[in-house]
């Protein structure tokens, strides 16, 4: 099976097969081979679920927190891995659909605590640049702008608790 994913404004093609106890996994022609340690609950989320998961990458052993969600008719993964939050969004190109590049909205992708919060209103960001630091589950994720432009409004206030879903930072793209 073949899905593109976008992030950012690269689309990613992601191929997995069955391997023996695992998967056979391709993320642009680079092999890996995943197999599933342990699944965690799996939470209901506002357009969406949420589940912990622990994999086999390579040999070595991963934690991660997986989120699907449908916001604005787009579905998206957000994926915490490694102290980092990266949100893709599946990419439809078969049937000639345009899903957008990234998001000017920065959700939170999972309950948590907001440890930081790294702009302002007013704000110029670039794409990639931390605007938040989330702590979940007792590790630390720095989300980032999706898109380039001018921070809108600011809702992450430091110390507060968050639900996923929750809109954090909303940007106004450059062009507008």
């Amino acid at each position: 099976m073949e899905t593109r994913l976008r992030l950012g404004n690269r689309t990613l093609r992601v191929s997995v097969a069955p391997d023996g106890d695992g998967f056979a996994v391709a993320v642009d022609e680079a092999g890996h081979a995943v197999r599933r340690i342990a699944t965690g609950p799996r939470s209901a989320l506002t357009g969406g679920t949420s589940e912990e998961v622990t994999l086999d990458i390579d040999g070595r052993p991963t934690r991660a927190v997986v989120a699907h969600v449908r916001e604005r008719g787009t579905q998206r993964v957000l994926v915490a891995l490694r102290g980092r939050v990266y949100a893709f969004e599946i990419a439809d190109e078969a049937r000639g659909e345009h899903v957008a590049v990234g998001s000017g909205t920065v959700t939170a992708p999972m309950p948590g605590k907001i440890v930081a919060v790294l702009v302002a209103v007013g704000d110029v960001v670039a794409a990639g640049q931390p605007l938040v630091v989330l702590e979940a589950m007792k590790m630390e994720s720095t989300l980032a702008a999706e898109i380039p432009g001018r921070v809108r409004t600011v809702a992450a206030v430091a110390g507060a608790t968050v639900t996923a879903g929750d809109v954090l930072v909303e940007i106004a793209p450059a062009a507008e």
